[in-house]
């Protein structure tokens, strides 16, 4: 439904704002249970430019077990 499509927007918009993915892991299977289990690391982490309304639309879009 349209939750993936919103996750998969977040996604790209925070490999944008950091050039670099939101997950990586050694494997697929690491990485897919990184996408389920964790959060991603703040945008602002790697890029303070970013300011502070898109990392939270980039996090609101990323969030697990939307409803």
């Amino acid at each position: 439904d349209e939750r993936s499509d919103i996750y998969s927007l977040g996604a790209v918009l925070y490999q944008a704002l950091t050039r670099r993915p939101p997950f990586a892991a050694p494997t697929a299977v690491a990485t897919i249970y990184q996408v389920v289990n964790e959060r991603a690391a703040p945008v602002r982490q790697f890029n303070p430019a970013v300011e502070p309304a898109l990392e939270a639309v980039c996090a609101k879009a990323m969030e697990n077990n939307r409803r």
